[in-house]
């Protein structure tokens, strides 16, 4: 109760912030930013991927797939690669961002693997929650921020800014889906959404290491095939894909060090062979791990 008192002191207002508003858009092929006043159901078309929307004033109103949904002031929204928006409307004094960026982008920002399993398997059970105003002051600065960088050109190392202030905001969005569901006991403290906590948990700190079904089953205590059933509840994919997904997630950050060479990676990556990490790789993302790194670099 305390904390919630000390955040109703410092009532966060849409009129005194407005100055940090920006009416910046921004649109490329993995990565698109622009005020929730201009967004419409076509914009969530434009990008395959994500979309994080963050509501500061005014209401919006959206339909996703048959079922009508409203956002109030305070409040964020996540829509993941797989939702139908069907609608979108925003009010006149609606104010707030819509982020929208493909698994490719992602896969760019230095984010660890446990962390970024961690946010997209809450956000994707819950489609939007409210804030506290402390929070939401602190994320409208640093989306603030994101889009003042996206409108300013004249920096050499503006990319790596974007990036960087993506992955600050990445962070504050992590810390505050952290807090809403350990004050929401009923909805995440299942029995499931336990195991599945713990084998996210585990998976980003063996996925370099461990990439069958089974190990993580047998270290959980439960059979392979009621860890697939947790997966497809939650993360609608199966364990196998969602230990890939971490497992490629890995390779790439790894790939981008430039001072590791394809055969180090995958001997990190506990591959019997370069070649069976080359194949492994290609399969899943499309491209050689020579060709990936290449682009990078």
């Amino acid at each position: 109760m305390e904390r919630k008192e000390n955040v109703m002191e410092r009532k966060f207002s849409v009129l005194k912030g407005r100055k940090h508003f920006s009416n910046a858009s921004f649109k490329s092929d993995d990565f698109m930013l622009k005020p929730l006043s201009d967004a419409n159901a076509a914009d969530f078309s434009q990008v395959s991927g994500y979309v994080i929307g963050i509501v500061y004033g005014g209401i919006v109103k959206t339909k996703v797939a048959g079922k009508a949904l409203m956002f109030r002031s305070n409040s964020i929204f996540f829509f993941d690669k797989d939702t139908s928006v069907e609608s979108f409307k925003v009010s006149k004094a609606c104010k707030g961002y819509i982020i929208n960026f493909s698994d490719s982008f992602i896969d760019n920002v230095i984010v660890n693997v446990k962390d970024h399993m961690s946010v997209f398997m809450r956000l994707g059970r819950e489609v939007g929650f409210t804030i506290t105003d402390e929070d939401a002051y602190r994320l409208q600065g640093l989306a603030a921020m994101l889009s003042e960088a996206i409108e300013t050109e004249q920096y050499a190392y503006n990319d790596k800014i974007i990036t960087s202030l993506f992955t600050a905001c990445f962070y504050m969005l992590v810390s505050i889906v952290d807090s809403y569901t350990q004050e929401q006991p009923q909805e995440f403290g299942s029995r499931s959404r336990e195991l599945l906590q713990q084998f996210t948990q585990m998976l980003g700190q063996e996925c370099g290491s461990e990439r069958s079904v089974e190990y993580y089953a047998r270290r959980l205590n439960i059979t392979p095939k009621y860890l697939s059933i947790i997966c497809r509840k939650h993360m609608n994919r199966n364990a196998s894909k969602v230990i890939d997904e971490a497992v490629v997630r890995k390779a790439k950050q790894m790939l981008m060090q430039s001072g590791l060479s394809i055969a180090e990676v995958a001997e990190k990556l506990n591959f019997v062979s370069q070649s069976f990490f080359g194949k492994y790789f290609k399969q899943r993302v499309g491209m050689s791990p020579s060709r990936y790194k290449a682009q990078i670099f």
